[in-house]
């Protein structure tokens, strides 16, 4: 879905001048957009205007192209044992699925959830990216349970540790 702007300019030879235009969807930094017989008059008629693109940065998307990326934090117990978390999408809120054993650096991708092409032609993903939130203060009963789980828990090998390799 596009918008409509005005745009105001300083015209050499009649001052200020404003147009609306017509941005449509999914055009992006850097765009340019011609608009013929909008600009100056000349010998031959009304010249092209173009109007360079620059948009805004989302609050909680980050836009690569057509796609969008999300971090979402899950709780301890989501990420272990799985479940729901509503999230945020351009169409409003959704219930995405968390797989049991998600970890910090887990990615879903929810396919055609991001940008309209600036072509029309397709949309973009939607990349959620998990973080899992560690909590800093266990309660007593939160600290017995976890020392209860870790006597069941196997103990990981020096291969297991290394995390880059």
């Amino acid at each position: 879905m596009g918008v409509t702007k005005t745009v105001r300019w300083r015209s050499p030879s009649a001052g200020q001048k404003s147009i609306e235009v017509s941005i449509p969807a999914g055009v992006d930094n850097g765009m340019n957009l011609k608009l013929g017989g909008r600009g100056e008059d000349g010998p031959g008629g009304a010249g092209n205007l173009y109007v360079s693109i620059s948009v805004s940065e989302h609050p909680i998307f980050q836009r690569e192209g057509p796609d969008l990326h999300l971090k979402v934090r899950l709780t301890l117990t989501e990420a272990l044992l799985g479940g729901s978390v509503v999230i945020p999408t351009l169409d409003g809120e959704v219930s995405l699925k968390v797989p049991a054993g998600t970890k910090t650096g887990d990615r879903r991708v929810m396919t055609g959830r991001g940008v309209t092409v600036a072509n029309g032609r397709g949309q973009g993903h939607q990349y959620v990216h998990f973080e899992v939130s560690i909590p800093h203060k266990l309660s007593e009963r939160q600290q017995k349970l976890i020392e209860e789980f870790s006597e069941e828990e196997d103990e990981l090998s020096i291969d297991e540790r290394i995390a880059w390799r």
